[in-house]
Order: structure tokens, then sequence, then C-alpha cells
């Protein structure tokens, strides 16, 4: 199981359930095979929902992410590989 794990690419997912909505569309309900992280915002026309970051938001967002991350990691003890601590 961990080798094909291995050979699928990053978005791999099971398809759980396929059906088509009122008006025509086909949804589907994925489940990843490998953990991923999804960066969402707070949709301007209903509070409740979230929706996917633009290209433009996400080029603003990760490089921020990244850096916040890797000084958590790191105060926790995890010295990450590129010139830190190993």
């Amino acid at each position: 199981f961990d080798t094909l794990l291995q050979q699928l690419k990053p978005s791999a997912a099971l398809r759980l359930l396929n059906f088509m909505t009122e008006d025509g569309k086909e949804v589907t309900i994925l489940r990843p095979v490998r953990p991923m992280l999804l960066l969402g915002k707070e949709d301007p026309e209903d509070y409740t929902r979230r929706i996917l970051l633009t290209d433009e938001e996400m080029a603003e967002v990760l490089p921020r992410l990244e850096s916040v991350c890797r000084e958590g990691l790191e105060k926790a003890g995890f010295f990450l590989a590129d010139g830190n601590k190993e």
C-alpha cells in the first residue's frame, strides 16, 4: 500500500460519490489519498462559507505561511534542512 501511495500524484484521491444537481451539474465527493492543506478565505457574499484563494492571493500568502510554519516547527524543536541545524 505504501509503495502505491508513493507512486500516486500528490493530488490523488479516491472517488466516494458522484451525483447530479437539479441544474445538471456533476458533483463528486473525493477522499484525498495524501494529506493536503487548503487555503481559503471568507466568502464576501456569505460569511458562513469559505472559498479558495485566487492565484494572486496564493502568491502573496504562501511565502508568509511557509515562514510562519518554519518558525513554529523550529520553536518546537524541529530543524529543517537548507542550512539550519539538523
